[in-house]
């Protein structure tokens, strides 16, 4: 998809990161928190101030703000780290198994509400398929009831489970030594396995072991996506897959596997999706599994993907990522603009920042992509406040007046 219009998108990324779809989930007091497209939120997400309502309704008016400031595009983490999926990774002897099983029915239920939504507001999405944190090494997490805030998960660090034997002694460990968890924590025995996040590695382990994965999980969401075709921008096979080789220690011809294998379902037969992947690094899209940039477009070709690969890069100059923006993207021939994506970059003005981008603000950014000849950039992100992002409510007045400088 390469136009000569600039694509200005934003990153959801999720309102619960790696539950926005699926089961009800459990806190370890037995009590059960609410689904998010069945039950009212018991919460606001912060870009939008609306309690009691469900989450498709409380998107919707995310969406048509984004829509009336002159956002077309959301990108959004779908399975993220693996947490919602249903089976969990088990541990033995510090290595991490999972053998994923039949995507649950409520998953690609709620995950068509969600595209339904997208169809009534006439907006795109990209989804996001997995997110580097699926191969990472395990933790232990606990859904539970805070007195703010009552459908939060904590997220609690685990000790080093290189030695362990089991998942049980790693989280009975941890607890034991966690005073703030004794009022939570029941007299009966806790099923630590279906507290797990992320020590899904092991769908990396051969090829019957990815294309497993990818029947169980990655189908139903393609499948889902029969009918709304015309909502989906891309579909964004992993986020940061060089990140997590890098850092997790995975092998990159066995994520090389990976991503062809996802490709290749995601454009076969009927299914014509184009394809991106949200690189970290601006040398990734064609030099991530080559030294050549040659052989990187060969690999492209050889996943039959190169007429429907949008390439794709974040760019976060504070964290050190050795990224450097192009003066200015070549287009391919007649066309006018590259299809280059800008997948994440920050919106929170800095001005202590040791570089130029993060002490200028959004609609600055905005503009120097725009003239850089960039396909579509993705601002980070709506529903977060943090270092990195203030959060829609912090950038909306930007972005509304670079739309406005945009249309013609």
């Amino acid at each position: 998809m390469t136009t000569s219009t600039f694509i200005l998108g934003i990153n959801y990324p999720w309102y619960q990161y790696g539950w926005d779809f699926g089961p009800k989930l459990t806190t370890i007091s037995g009590t059960q928190l609410a689904n998010r497209w069945d039950d009212k939120l018991p919460q606001a997400v912060p870009s939008q101030t609306v309690i009691g309502q469900t989450l498709d309704t409380t998107l919707e008016l995310q969406l048509e703000s984004f829509k009336s400031n002159g956002v077309t595009v959301v990108r959004w983490f779908i399975v993220a780290d693996g947490y919602n999926l249903g089976d969990p990774p088990t541990l033995s002897k510090g290595k991490w198994a999972y053998k994923p099983s039949a995507l649950d029915s409520t998953y690609v239920r709620d995950f068509r509400a969600m595209l339904q939504s997208f169809k009534k507001l006439d907006m795109l999405l990209i989804p996001v398929f997995v997110d580097f944190n699926l191969f990472a090494p395990g933790k232990v997490v606990i859904p539970r009831l805070f007195r703010q805030d009552p459908a939060e998960i904590e997220v609690l660090s685990m000790p080093n489970a290189a030695s362990a034997s089991s998942v049980d002694e790693v989280a009975q460990a941890f607890v034991a030594d966690n005073v703030n968890l004794a009022e939570q924590r029941p007299a009966q025995t806790i099923d630590w396995q279906k507290f797990i996040k992320g020590g899904r590695q092991s769908v990396l382990d051969s090829d019957k072991s990815t294309d497993t994965f990818l029947i169980q999980v990655l189908e139903p969401l393609l499948d889902a996506c029969r009918g709304f075709e015309p909502q989906i921008y891309a579909w964004d096979i992993a986020n940061e897959p060089d990140y997590g080789c890098q850092h997790f220690a995975l092998d990159t011809d066995r994520m090389r596997y990976f991503l062809f294998a996802c490709a290749r379902r995601m454009r076969s037969g009927a299914r014509k999706f184009n394809v991106t992947i949200g690189f970290q690094s601006a040398q990734s899209p064609t030099g991530f599994f080559s030294d050549s940039s040659t052989a990187g477009q060969r690999w492209l070709q050889d996943a039959g993907i190169a007429a429907g690969y949008l390439p794709q890069f974040h760019y976060w100059p504070s964290k050190g990522d050795g990224n450097s923006l192009p003066g200015r993207l070549k287009p391919p021939p007649g066309r006018t603009r590259s299809p280059m994506i800008l997948g994440e970059f920050t919106t929170l003005v800095n001005s202590k920042a040791n570089n130029d981008w993060d002490r200028r603000g959004v609609a600055d950014h905005l503009d120097s992509l725009n003239k850089r000849g960039f396909a579509c950039a993705l601002m980070w992100a709506a529903n977060l406040v943090d270092a990195e992002s203030g959060g829609w409510a912090g950038m909306q007045a930007d972005v509304n007046a670079f739309a406005q400088r945009l249309t013609p």
